[in-house]
């Protein structure tokens, strides 16, 4: 029911996160050895030759010392709040700035392209939801078109059940309408699929291409104000020893 290029796509989505996770997990991992291992060794020199330190070292050091005294705290409330977000996965995966509206697209395609396949097969309304439900492998969606299939089988219409879900553009439940009145509601559906599978690829490359420079600065700018603060007052230090 679903064509290799949605599985391709997910696919490529699912790499590109890993790769930015582990990007994340660099930049953590180089910011914390810089916090415990190098910046104290440069605050006790800076302590040793006495004088004024600049605000933005003074900071750094402030914030190395928090961090040493309290990693416990820190590193339990990271893992409590990761482990929170583990839990809600599919739902926070749906949220995550531009990678979550590719995601968000890709379980719309495979619920579409589920349900026009179905209603082609002369299936129910119903059916045609349930059996999407359990194909777009996410839970949020798959809770909706459960609970689309369930209203549809207390003979509710589909377009106003549909609007009372988020979750569905209202150029869905425009096709919905139009396809029911005109009973070519799975061509309108393969229609959207198919619309929405375009989308997809013209704009995965642009989003990956913006997280990767966005790590890229970030890191960057991280590392470099830490190194910045730990020589600035070496320029700074001849009217101090």
């Amino acid at each position: 029911l679903m064509e290799v290029d949605t599985i391709d796509l997910t696919k490529k989505i699912a790499f590109s996160s890993i790769y930015f996770l582990a990007l994340l997990f660099i930049m953590v991992i180089l910011t914390t050895i810089l916090l415990v291992y190098v910046v104290p060794v440069f605050a006790d020199m800076f302590n040793s030759f006495g004088g004024e330190l600049p605000g933005l070292t003074q900071h750094i050091l402030n914030f190395s010392e928090f961090f040493i005294n309290y990693w416990l705290f820190i590193v339990g409330s990271v893992l409590v709040l990761g482990g929170l977000i583990w839990a809600k996965w599919q739902k926070v995966i749906l949220y995550i700035p531009l990678f979550g509206r590719l995601y968000r697209k890709i379980a719309l395609v495979r619920f579409l392209r589920t349900c026009a396949f179905m209603l082609s097969e002369g299936v129910s309304l119903a059916t045609a939801f349930a059996a999407a439900a359990q194909i777009v492998n996410n839970s949020v969606y798959a809770k909706y078109l459960h609970q689309v299939s369930e209203q549809i089988t207390e003979d509710k219409l589909l377009p106003d059940v549909l609007h009372e879900k988020s979750i569905f553009p209202k150029k869905i439940i425009q096709m919905a309408t139009i396809g029911l009145q005109t009973n070519k509601l799975d061509k309108l559906f393969a229609k959207m699929a198919t619309i929405y599978a375009k989308q997809l690829h013209q704009s995965i490359e642009p989003i990956i291409k913006v997280y990767t420079l966005f790590f890229t600065i970030l890191i960057g700018f991280i590392v470099g104000l830490l190194v910045i603060s730990i020589y600035l007052p070496i320029f700074t230090m001849g009217g101090a020893i």
